[in-house]
């Protein structure tokens, strides 16, 4: 965990060594990327990487759109292993699914030079996990999956590139996604690596 923090803390300081403060007019746009998402530590004991969605928005706080606020919500599927089971139920579900949904509230800053911005983000957020279950009934051995649902809160920090054409911009990013409370009695962490595009609606809403 410390390494990931220290690679995405280091990767801020050279964007923003190595970028221009060249001022960008695309104050408000949408985002939308797919990719995977990685458990990281302990979460490897129970989870494995299958696929991941994520919907947001890029809203600038200032006239060259350095700081900007990213609210996003993520779609992250995975392969789960159960490994503690639950009162009254000795089976555990192996190669089940698991999925989250998860919203983040992020502050960030954007360094831009020429066509290509980087930036960097840190914020909170939370959400809900489904893992599989399962009850088998002893009379005809049929076994009934069901979801169970955990909620917890969160913390993520990332780095991204972006590269502008037009009224789109090409992105790809990397975070590191914390949870503040156990899953399987063990902890909750995941590296979501994001590719996809934005879209520029900032002439929409500004004043002629």
């Amino acid at each position: 965990m410390k390494k990931i923090f220290t690679l995405l803390f280091v990767l801020t300081i050279v964007f923003q060594v190595n970028a221009q403060k060249n001022e960008r007019t695309d104050h408000f746009y949408t985002m939308s990327g797919f990719g995977f998402t990685f458990p990281v530590g302990e979460t490897n004991d129970y989870l494995s990487a299958k696929f991941s969605n994520t919907l947001g928005l890029n809203i600038a706080l200032g006239p060259t759109g350095g700081w900007f606020l990213y609210p996003k919500v993520n779609l992250h599927a995975f392969k789960f292993d159960q490994l503690v089971p639950e009162n009254g139920n000795p089976y555990l579900v192996k190669s089940g699914r698991s999925t989250t949904y998860v919203a983040n509230l992020n502050l960030g800053h954007r360094f831009t030079k020429n066509q290509f911005s980087y930036y960097g983000y840190l914020g909170l957020g939370g959400g809900i996990i489904l893992t599989q279950r399962g009850d088998v009934n002893q009379t005809n051995g049929h076994v009934l999956l069901r979801n169970e649902s955990t909620t917890l809160a969160s913390l993520e920090t990332g780095a991204g590139i972006e590269y502008k054409i037009g009224t789109f911009i090409l992105f790809s990013e990397m975070s590191y996604w914390h949870g503040f409370s156990k899953l399987e009695q063990k902890d909750f962490n995941l590296v979501p690596l994001t590719v996809g595009f934005k879209t520029d609606l900032s002439k929409v809403f500004r004043k002629n």
